[in-house]
């Protein structure tokens, strides 16, 4: 899990210092102004709420969902696993 959680924390630090649009008044070292429809763009939020980056997020867990098909990796709602024992061991 320390991956995506350094990621994510990475992102958002990028976004909240350096680039993107000014939010609640805080000013950034690069300012972004979106040029595109709110939709498209996330408008004055930044990319966090646009709908390309959901369909983009939607394709890229689409891709990795079929291919975990294609590996014949189990794949299965979190209440449909199995369940552990939860012993100690001995």
């Amino acid at each position: 899990m320390w991956l995506p959680i350094a990621l994510h924390a990475g992102w958002n630090l990028a976004t909240d210092t350096l680039f993107g649009p000014d939010v609640f008044g805080a000013h950034r070292l690069i300012t972004v102004v979106p040029h595109a429809p709110a939709p498209i763009s996330g408008g004055v939020y930044g990319t966090d709420a646009s709908l390309l980056t959901s369909a983009l997020l939607e394709l890229a867990c689409t891709a990795v969902l079929v291919v975990a098909r294609h590996r014949r990796i189990p794949v299965a709602p979190p209440w449909r696993l199995p369940r552990s024992t939860g012993g100690s061991g001995s």
